[in-house]
C-alpha cells in the first residue's frame, strides 16, 4: 500500500527519536521514558444471510455470503497492535502505533496507524505534528482497543458516516477547567487517503480528503461526559463509470447536472454529538451525526445510537439500538429523457438507511482481557442497501433487502 514520501519520513523520525531514547541518554537519571503497550481482538463472527456479506469501516468482506468458515469469518474483527511512546525530551512526545489487520486489500500487512510528535507547549496546551485519530466520536481515540468498549465493535450506522478514521496534518488541543468540568478543546488541519475496496471486485479505490478542517469540544465531570465535533473538508473520487455517465450528461447538454453529480473537490460537513454517563455500575452512551454532501450523488444523512449496559460483578449484559436515514431526491428534473434511469439508479445506490438491535453480554477476565457475545439484528429499509452490508449475489434487489442476526464472539486483551 503506498503512502507519500513525507508520510513514510515521519514514522522513520518517531523511530528515530525512539532509538535516541535508548542510546544517546547520559545516565538512568537522565533517560527518557519509553512506553511499550499492545492490545488486541480475537474474534469470529458468523451472518445469517447467503446474500450478502457483513462488514464495516474498510474491511472489504466479512461474514455471509464470502465467509472463510461457511457463513463465519474469523477475520473481521481480530487484530493486533502495538503504541510505542518515547520520551525524548521532557516536553516532547513521539508515538508509533503500527496494527495488524484485515485491509481493503483483503492482507494483514502491518501499518503504521498513528505516527506523531507532540510538543507539550505549557500544562495545559499541546502542538501536534503527524498521523493521527479522528476525534468526532466519544469512542475515536481507541476505536481499535475494543478492550475499552462495551461492544464488539463501535455501530456502523454512527461511526461509518465519517470514515476518515485517521489523518495526516497538524493539530492542538488546549484543556482547562470550568467549574468542576474538565475541559478540551480541539483544532486541527489535516489531509487523509480512504481507500476502500468496491462490491465483488478485487478494485481498491481511493477517496481524496483535502483541507480538514476539525474542531471539537470535550467536557468531563464523573460519572458524565460530553462532547461535540465538527468536521469540514473536501472530497474528490473518481470511478470509471460514473465518469462514463458524467461525460454523456455533458454531451447531452446536461453540464450543469453532472457538475452537480460528480465528486470533485466536494464540500463535506459533518456534525456529532455524544453523552456517556459511568458510574462503575450502569453505563450508557449516546451519539448523533449528520453528514452533509454540498454537492454530489452521495445522500445526505443522519445517525444515532443508544446503548445501555449493566454491571453485575464481573459481567454486563447491553443493548444497543442504532438507526441511519439518508435524504434527498430520486431524480432531477434536468436528467435528459435518454438518461433518467441511470440517473435515478445512480443516486438510489447511495441510500443506505438502516436499523439495528444488538444484545450481548460481557465479562471481565482479570484485569486487561474482556470477552464478548453479541448477537445483533439488522434490517435494512426496503429500496436501501444497507449500511454494513456487501458483495451481494447477482440480481440483488434492494426492494426486498436482506435482514438477518449477526452473531460475534470476542476476546479483547492488553498486553
Amino acid at each position: 500500500m503506498p503512502y507519500p514520501v513525507w508520510q513514510k519520513m515521519l514514522a522513520l523520525l518517531c523511530v528515530a527519536l525512539v532509538s535516541t531514547v535508548q542510546t544517546g541518554t547520559a545516565g538512568a537519571a537522565d533517560a527518557a521514558a519509553v512506553q511499550l503497550h499492545g492490545f488486541g481482538t480475537l474474534g469470529i463472527s458468523c451472518f445469517s444471510s447467503r446474500d450478502a456479506d457483513f462488514v464495516y469501516d474498510t474491511v472489504p468482506n466479512g461474514p455471509g455470503r464470502n465467509g472463510r468458515i461457511g457463513r463465519c469469518d474469523a477475520g473481521l474483527d481480530s487484530m493486533l497492535g502495538a503504541q510505542l511512546d518515547a520520551h525524548p525530551l521532557d516536553a516532547v512526545t513521539a508515538s508509533l502505533q503500527v496494527v495488524s489487520q484485515r485491509s481493503p486489500y483483503s492482507t494483514f500487512r502491518p501499518y503504521a496507524r498513528l505516527a506523531n510528535v507532540r510538543w507539550q507547549v505549557t500544562d495545559a496546551w499541546w502542538l501536534r505534528l503527524g498521523r493521527v485519530s479522528n476525534p468526532l466520536f466519544l469512542e475515536s481515540d481507541y476505536r481499535l482497543v475494543r478492550q475499552a468498549m462495551v461492544g464488539v465493535r463501535p455501530p456502523v450506522e454512527v461511526y461509518g458516516l465519517a470514515p476518515t478514521y485517521i489523518m495526516d496534518g497538524l493539530d492542538s488541543s488546549y484543556r482547562f477547567a470550568l467549574a468542576e468540568w474538565r475541559v478540551e478543546l480541539y483544532g486541527g488541519l489535516h489531509m487523509n487517503d480512504i481507500r476502500a475496496r468496491g462490491d465483488n471486485t478485487s478494485m481498491v479505490s481511493t477517496y481524496a480528503v483535502r483541507n480538514m478542517k476539525t474542531l471539537a469540544l470535550s467536557a468531563e465531570r464523573p460519572p458524565w461526559t460530553f462532547k461535540l465535533g465538527y468536521n469540514a473538508d473536501r472530497v474528490s473520487y473518481n470511478n470509471p463509470r460514473t465518469d462514463l455517465l458524467f461525460g454523456v450528461l455533458r454531451a447531452l447538454q446536461a453540464a450543469s447536472l453532472a457538475d452537480d453529480l460528480q465528486i470533485i473537490d466536494t464540500p463535506v460537513h459533518i456534525l456529532s454529538a455524544g453523552v456517556r454517563y459511568d458510574d462503575n455500575v450502569w453505563q450508557v452512551q449516546a451519539e448523533v451525526v449528520e453528514r452533509d454532501f454540498k454537492r454530489s450523488y452521495f445522500r445526505g444523512a443522519r445517525a444515532a445510537y443508544l446503548t445501555a449496559g449493566r454491571h453485575f460483578g464481573v459481567w454486563m449484559p447491553y443493548l444497543t439500538l442504532a438507526r441511519r436515514h439518508t435524504s434527498g431526491p430520486a431524480g432531477d428534473s434536468r436528467t435528459p429523457p435518454l438518461l433518467g434511469s441511470y440517473v435515478q439508479e445512480l443516486l438510489a445506490a447511495t441510500r443506505y438507511d438502516q436499523s439495528s438491535l444488538t444484545l450481548g453480554v460481557s465479562r471481565e477476565i482479570g484485569k486487561s482481557m474482556v470477552g464478548k457475545l453479541q448477537a445483533q439484528w439488522l434490517r435494512p429499509d426496503q429500496g436501501s442497501w444497507g449500511t454494513s452490508l456487501a458483495n451481494f449475489v447477482p440480481g440483488y434487489d434492494p426492494r426486498q433487502p436482506v435482514r438477518g442476526v449477526l452473531v460475534s464472539a470476542s476476546l479483547d486483551f492488553l498486553f
